[in-house]
């Protein structure tokens, strides 16, 4: 092989280059998804104390990926007594917050609420051009 140690390099730059994509493609999708200014100016303006019980509110656990099931009412005290939750936690460690995720894996829409029914749907594609 000609240049035998130039194969290698190109190698490990293509998988640098690769790497270099993914971090921004993630960065663009995260951005369109939830733009971080809206997102930093979310945060700011409503941070709530968590309320006991939840592992947001856990001192001991700095992070939960798996997530824990536990009753929906910690949460969402008008929720039915037999509803679940999955909390997942991040904690960031820098900023001093924490983000929680919580997933309704059965949740059901209440028929008192009909405004999902009329309310017209915009696609992300949508949203992106306007």
């Amino acid at each position: 092989m000609v240049g035998g140690g130039r194969a290698s390099n190109s190698v490990f730059s293509a998988s640098d280059a690769l790497a270099q994509m993914e971090r921004e493609a993630n960065v663009f999708a995260s951005n369109l998804l939830m733009p971080g200014d809206l997102f930093a100016q979310a945060i700011r303006s409503a941070p709530i104390e968590p309320p006991p019980g939840t592992v947001a509110s856990a001192t001991d656990i700095e992070q939960e990926w798996q997530g824990i099931e536990m009753p929906a009412t910690l949460w969402c005290p008008n929720e039915a007594p037999n509803m679940k939750l999955r909390e997942f936690k991040h904690t960031y460690r820098d900023r001093e917050r924490v983000l929680s995720l919580l997933i309704l894996e059965s949740a059901e829409p209440r028929l008192s609420d009909t405004t999902w029914h009329d309310e017209p749907v915009e696609d992300s594609y949508t949203q992106f051009q306007r």
